[in-house]
């Protein structure tokens, strides 16, 4: 008879433990109940396949990682935008500092061509080109109408000649001797 009291309390212990298992872990008797449905031919053939309940190990990257990258690219796309229009101010100030030596030189430019100057730009250059030609009409005006003047005389009415007659009269005449 102890063999089988012995026997009956095996299998009470192990039915015990498998309902400990069950109450812990409900999932891990689905991963043993396929090993024991299924033969090991579907298990090689479907090996290479995700598996639902293990998320945890998934090749793909995680929500942290996804987050991290979007930062990643949004912080590029800003840091390249930034980088375009500072590429664009640089080719607009070369342009407005090449229309200025244009004008200066006495070169009639449209403003209107170039719409890629800001209007405070443009405003800076019509005034330059107004500048430039009232100087232009300043200058024409002013040498057809003055002719060369000569120089004026420093003396005041003559009075240099009669103090120069004075010191050329002028006679020593000696000293009486003191004491």
């Amino acid at each position: 008879m102890k063999v089988t009291t012995a026997t009956a309390k095996n299998t009470r212990d192990i039915a015990k433990k498998a309902i400990r298992e069950v109450t812990a872990e409900p999932f891990e008797i689905l991963k043993k109940a396929k090993e024991q449905v299924l033969d090991s031919g579907w298990e090689n053939q479907y090996a290479n396949e995700e598996k639902p309940y293990e998320n945890d190990s998934s090749p793909g990257p995680s929500y942290a990682e996804k987050e991290k990258e979007e930062k990643i690219k949004t912080k590029d796309t800003r840091m390249l935008s930034a980088l375009n229009r500072e590429i664009e101010d640089i080719r607009r100030d070369k342009l407005f500092k090449e229309l200025q030596a244009r004008i200066s030189a006495g070169e009639e430019t449209s403003l209107e061509s170039y719409g890629e100057l800001t209007l405070e730009q443009k405003q800076v250059l019509k005034a330059q080109m107004e500048a430039y030609k009232l100087r232009v009409q300043k200058e024409e005006s002013k040498g057809s109408l003055s002719q060369p003047t000569t120089k004026r005389s420093r003396r005041l009415f003559g009075f240099g000649k009669q103090q120069a007659e004075k010191l050329q009269t002028k006679v020593e005449r000696p000293m009486p001797p003191s004491g």
